[in-house]
């Protein structure tokens, strides 16, 4: 199945090393996250997600803090079919 959100937004940024993330969260200190690196943390996330039972089209409810993570979980959600 084809995914054109998540291959337009996304898939199409493997292999760029740009920075796409500056991480400054609470704790932490600040580091940046690349395209190429978003793309394959978003690619385990979703793999993880297809492993637990999600499929195209069913609904992931998360309520969570404000955080890098949530936004790989999110693309990865797209990544399965969200």
């Amino acid at each position: 199945m084809t995914n054109c959100l998540y291959d337009a937004l996304i898939g199409s940024q493997l292999g760029n090393t740009d920075c796409f993330l500056l991480l400054n969260e609470l704790g932490t200190k600040q580091k940046s996250l690349s395209f190429n690196n978003f793309v394959r943390r978003v690619a385990q996330t979703s793999h993880a997600l297809i492993e637990h039972g999600v499929q195209p089209g069913d609904r992931v409810f998360v309520q969570a803090l404000k955080r890098s993570e949530v936004i790989i979980l999110y693309a990865a959600t797209l990544q399965v079919g969200g």
